[in-house]
């Protein structure tokens, strides 16, 4: 996956600038703020410990973008997130357990074709590396045990050109990490919202 990436990215940066004419005015460098419905769902085996996280996420991405032809767009994108949730607290007898989704950073390569020429329609797959931050308390001792799992992501969605060099765009993206510590079978859904500009 990470191979696909950066050969993606490779394409895109390497492409020749006789393809103007087939620009649309998608290509170039560009970042992007996000602001997300963010789903965390975690399957185990003990009822008692948090499971689902809903909450709200912030981002920033940076990528670059390339019409291939009139009709296809290819190009790639790192980026950064933040949970703005608050933690979720389970009482395990006379102990407790604190758990809160943690920063997520993720790299994509993402393909699209104008269906305006205002209007892009786009769809991603990459990697997303992923936290989850847990305190366990048992008396007056406090175990950390923080972690991060890679996964798979994929999404898609639409962008709009707004003038000059601004858009918006409206993406569902999903990942899927596997086994945490604690929690087996994690999974990520995100319905983001997104304000950016191309140089």
């Amino acid at each position: 996956m990470k191979t696909l990436i950066a050969a993606t990215g490779l394409v895109a940066l390497s492409l020749p600038a006789q393809a103007n004419a087939q620009d649309t005015g998608f290509s170039g460098p560009r970042v992007q703020l996000d602001i997300a419905y963010d789903q965390l769902d975690a399957s185990d085996d003990y009822v008692d410990l948090p499971r689902h996280f809903n909450t709200a996420t912030i981002g920033i991405s940076a990528g670059y973008d390339h019409m291939v032809t009139k009709g296809l767009l290819v190009g790639a994108e790192l980026g950064f997130g933040k949970p703005l949730g608050d933690k979720q607290i389970a009482h395990l007898g006379s102990d407790s357990l604190t758990a809160k989704p943690g920063r997520e950073l993720y790299a994509a390569a993402r393909i699209g074709t104008p269906v305006t020429r205002s209007t892009l329609l786009f769809a991603s797959a990459g990697y997303s590396n992923a936290g989850l931050n847990v305190v366990y308390h048992s008396g007056p001792d406090r175990y950390q045990i923080n972690g991060t799992k890679g996964g798979f992501l994929w999404g898609g969605g639409v962008e709009q050109k707004l003038g000059g060099s601004t858009y918006v765009s409206l993406a569902y993206r999903g990942a899927h990490y596997g086994d945490y510590r604690y929690a087996l079978g994690a999974h990520r859904a995100q319905v983001r919202l997104g304000a950016g500009m191309r140089f």
